[in-house]
């Protein structure tokens, strides 16, 4: 089960993890970095010089799940749908530093491949680092009116918020017909 809360118990499961690897490391060039949710454009206008931006950019329905059902607890109820999404995040490194960024670039790499599998609430997110265009990474920069620098796209599947309608009373089947044929003499005209 899944309240509205979804998205953010997410991105705060994910903060854990990289706050775990990067803030709370007692390796110098990562202790004390900051692992943020806003993006980097609403980093750089607060002034922010070093941190890890994680940024979630895309809420996409998850089509594979949207016809997905839960079986019925009660044999008169049906329960509604929930919404599966996918949830796409940028990670960006931000400091002043081109090899720091390249530092914190591969311990985020590492830390989420390491935990690719994460518990949020109760629901287990699968977490991908993934690809995306070079049209959509040149879009995303300059809709933040940014320069493009290192960044890495990652995927979390699936995150699901549910419905708060209730149950539909199930239709009661009053009567079943099977019927049955066999097909005989069905040739071919190859």
């Amino acid at each position: 089960m899944s309240g509205f809360t979804a998205l953010q118990d997410a991105s705060l499961a994910l903060r854990n993890v990289l706050r775990d690897s990067i803030t709370n490391s007692p390796e110098i060039p990562l202790n004390g970095i900051p692992i943020d949710l806003r993006s980097p454009r609403e980093m750089k206008d607060a002034n922010a010089t070093q941190g890890v931006s994680l940024w979630l950019y895309r809420v996409m329905r998850f089509a594979e799940l949207v016809n997905h059902t839960d079986l019925p607890t009660d044999p008169e109820l049906i329960p509604r749908r929930s919404m599966p999404l996918e949830l796409s995040y940028l990670i960006t490194p931000i400091n002043a530093d081109a090899e720091r960024r390249q530092v914190l670039a591969g311990r985020v790499v590492q830390a989420l491949n390491d935990s690719s599998s994460l518990l949020a609430g109760s629901t287990e997110l699968r977490i991908h680092l993934s690809t995306i265009p070079l049209e959509e990474h040149a879009l995303i920069w300059g809709t933040l009116g940014l320069p493009p620098i290192l960044s890495l796209p990652y995927i979390v599947q699936v995150v699901t918020i549910d419905s708060t309608l209730p149950a539909r009373k199930a239709p009661r089947v009053l009567r079943r017909d099977a019927t049955y044929d066999q097909i005989v003499g069905v040739e071919s005209t190859l």
